[in-house]
């Protein structure tokens, strides 16, 4: 399949809808200073992600809403890209922990990948 504009503006608009999200967590979470802000980004984009089901409340990931999210953000012509590019971020799934964790850098291999997976969907 050749991916074009198309893809690039689907993805543009995923990432956006992530940016509100982050967004609002930043209003949500309180900072005592910029360097505990930079020091907790991670912790933010993981607030995202539960925000977008992709984590669930105990700060696990949940495969069952991710998939739910793809089939229903994602048109029908790219599930297949984004699937498989989020399927090889399970690997960092193990090393994530979530209650002795207070500046979420147990996330950042698994932020990484998904990250690198999205940017790499439409080439």
């Amino acid at each position: 399949m050749e991916v074009g504009v198309d893809c690039k503006s689907i993805i543009t608009n995923l990432v956006k809808a992530q940016l509100v999200k982050i967004k609002e967590c930043l209003s949500e979470m309180e900072f005592s200073n910029g360097k505990e802000k930079s020091e907790k980004m991670l912790c933010v984009m993981v607030c995202s992600m539960k925000k977008a089901r992709f984590i669930d409340a105990e700060g696990k990931t949940d495969a069952i809403a991710s998939m739910s999210y793809i089939e229903n953000e994602v048109p029908a012509e790219l599930r297949d890209r984004v699937t498989e590019g989020f399927l090889s971020c399970h690997q960092h799934l193990g090393k994530i922990q979530p209650t002795d964790d207070p500046f979420c850098k147990s996330y950042e291999p698994l932020m990484k990948c998904a990250q690198s997976a999205l940017n790499n969907v439409c080439l």
